[in-house]
């Protein structure tokens, strides 16, 4: 994502429901593809990005197991 698109996300994630208004009303086909678009990047972005906080979370509650670790290592020498 460009640097341009990462300012255009903050706007739709900041604007107040006004300015989301006023930019709609003076918005082309063109513009409304390109938001929905750029959102669904994002709502992909976040929904992977909790995905990776789930996952990491649940191997920081996984046990260290180290004579397990230690068996398995002398078997891979």
């Amino acid at each position: 994502m460009s640097e341009l698109d990462l300012n255009n996300i903050k706007f739709f994630m900041q604007a107040s429901k006004e300015q989301l208004r006023e930019w709609y009303e003076q918005a082309s086909d063109a513009d409304l593809i390109y938001a929905a678009g750029l959102l669904d990047q994002y709502a992909s972005y976040i929904q992977f990005e909790a995905r990776e906080q789930r996952i990491n979370a649940a191997i920081d509650r996984m046990p260290v197991m180290l004579e397990a670790q230690a068996v398995i290592a002398a078997f891979r020498a």
